[in-house]
């Protein structure tokens, strides 16, 4: 009986020691537990195959279409980028964390493209560089280039507003139906949008407080309005970086001809030499990439913004600048009787919003929200 308590106590010192031995600092520590989570991602309306992209820590990458559980996901923070589909307005990305043991989800609704009534075409939201690089040939001062985002994307008349289009909605005579409608003020472009809106059931974007400009916007009405500069240019660009839409500008006067503007525009290089001379139907030259004619040359056309010498210090998410009832209004395009460097996309103009011309067009926009 002795003999087996002392068995018991070696074998119980040993055990002891073993574990004590065990527990020293030169062993590895124990690997700690990995830390995840889950990422639902859903993109709705579920009737269509939304498209997406998600990247996280240490170069996670993963593509999808649809509604999709990614789980035991490292944590971290994670972004998702919604792809295109075709008659839909996608949402914006998103930046989320993911902690342990918990769920993040990252839910885009897609919204559908209205249909314009006439000749609208849809131009999408983007970031753009506006204005023109310092070596661009025919560049004035006040062109300083700089990034613009435009969050919503807006309808555009592909046409500038022709005399048909004008009486249609303001009533009068017609002369030349197909020619666009110039001789007006910035006001009395601003008056066609409101009496537009009027006819189709929107809500007018503007309230006319007086002449010479005084007119108060209403940025959340679903009615007609003129563009904003960054707008303009933003569509006039269409994707593109040269100084015109077709091309880079090679020739900056009337003569020689300019190849990338005679393809696109009507300028004082080859309006003289086709009949009528001087202002042109609209749509008889090529479009931009995004469908819109004559938005370089035949007339100039009014935009919202009254100008600012240095544009570039505007906020550079939907930049606008409006000064009330005072100030000159921008003119952008050149029109027929212009030098090929005034027709360029950067162009900047300005005139009181009280001055009609010949020269002066304007076409309509309004916001798809």
């Amino acid at each position: 009986m002795k003999k087996s308590h002392f068995a018991l106590a070696v074998l119980l010192f040993v055990s002891i020691l073993i574990l004590l031995t065990g527990c020293g600092d030169d062993d590895p520590a124990a690997p700690a537990p990995v830390q995840t989570g889950t990422v639902v991602v859903d993109p709705s309306p579920d009737t269509i195959d939304a498209p997406w992209g998600l990247v996280g820590p240490a170069g996670y990458s993963e593509d999808g279409v649809g509604d999709m559980t990614l789980s035991r996901l490292a944590v971290g923070n994670y972004t998702v980028t919604w792809g295109d589909v075709a008659g839909w307005i996608k949402p914006a990305g998103e930046t989320r964390p993911l902690i342990a043991g918990a769920t993040s989800t990252f839910s885009g609704t897609y919204q559908e493209i209205p249909t314009p009534s006439g000749d609208y075409l849809f131009i999408p939201a983007g970031s753009f560089l506006m204005g023109s690089p310092a070596d661009e040939p025919g560049r004035q001062p006040g062109e300083v280039q700089h990034p613009v985002t435009l969050s919503h994307g807006f309808f555009m008349l592909k046409y500038e507003v022709t005399q048909k289009y004008w009486a249609d909605v303001m009533g009068g005579t017609v002369r030349d139906a197909q020619r666009a409608k110039t001789s007006l003020t910035w006001d009395a472009a601003a008056e066609f949008c409101n009496a537009l809106s009027v006819q189709e059931g929107l809500t007018p974007a503007y309230t006319i407080n007086g002449p010479s400009g005084d007119v108060t916007w209403d940025s959340a009405s679903d009615g007609y309005r003129l563009p904003t500069e960054a707008e303009w240019e933003y569509a006039c660009r269409a994707g593109s970086t040269t100084a015109f839409a077709s091309g880079r500008i090679i020739n900056t006067s009337c003569s020689p001809l300019d190849p990338s503007l005679d393809a696109i525009g009507w300028y004082c290089g080859n309006s003289p030499y086709t009949m009528p001379v001087g202002l042109k139907d609209v749509g008889t030259k090529a479009p931009n990439a995004w469908g819109l004619y004559d938005m370089h040359g035949n007339a100039r056309e009014w935009v919202w913004d009254n100008y600012l010498s240095n544009y570039e210090t505007l906020p550079e998410v939907d930049p606008v600048y409006t000064s009330g009832g005072t100030g000159g209004r921008i003119l952008k395009g050149g029109d027929y009787s212009e030098l090929a460097a005034h027709c360029r996309s950067a162009m900047r103009k300005v005139q009181s919003p009280e001055y009609e011309s010949g020269w002066f067009g304007f076409r309509p926009v309004r916001t798809v929200r």
